[in-house]
């Protein structure tokens, strides 16, 4: 995907912050393309939670791209957490299986006090839509399956409209990026 604004290594976006690769307790994997799994190894103690069939998937070596950071997540020592499906990783974080984009690919429903739930849509939904309907999406070359895409689409919006969330955040939306708070700054 496009590089959506200076690239820092994570390590030291958390330094920003005050926050250790060692400190980090969960690092949600919600799919592992190159350019979301590159640091995977980088956190000793966190438990990696992925969906089980995303994983198997990926470590299957089906799928060429996966293999790109494989290095990077398929490490001795790393421990992962699978999971199944929609799932509450912990209160106010719900992990939403919506494959399509990659078999597993899941997206992150995050309620926040102040500024209500945000959905990280991730890959699912790349780009704003606008007043497009789910199915309506066009199929992307990047998609293993592009019926399955449009249904996680339409669960998504869906989801976004009975849950009232204030923000979606796109997987790879240059416009939006533009509005997003960046660290140091932060959502609450």
């Amino acid at each position: 995907g496009p590089l959506l604004g200076e690239a820092i290594p994570i390590t030291d976006a958390l330094a920003q912050i005050g926050v250790r690769p060692e400190d980090v307790r969960y690092l949600v994997a919600t799919h592992l393309d190159p350019d979301h799994a590159g640091g995977t190894d980088l956190f000793p103690n966190a438990e990696i939670v992925v969906q089980q069939a995303h994983y198997d998937a990926a470590r299957s070596g089906q799928y060429e791209r996966y293999q790109m950071t494989r290095a990077h997540w398929d490490v001795e020592g790393l421990r992962y957490r699978f999971v199944n499906g929609d799932t509450e990783l912990l209160p106010g974080i719900t992990l939403i299986e919506s494959s399509g984009h990659g078999p597993g690919h899941q997206s992150v429903l995050v309620r926040l006090p102040e500024t209500g739930p945000v959905l990280l849509a991730i890959d699912a939904i790349t780009r704003n839509p606008g007043d497009m309907l789910p199915e309506e999406r066009p199929d992307n070359p990047m998609d293993v399956d592009s019926a399955a895409a449009r249904v996680s689409v339409r669960k998504l919006t869906d989801l976004a409209e009975h849950e009232g969330v204030t923000r979606i955040v796109y997987g790879h939306d240059a416009n939006e990026w533009k509005t997003l708070k960046k660290s140091p700054v932060y959502y609450q």
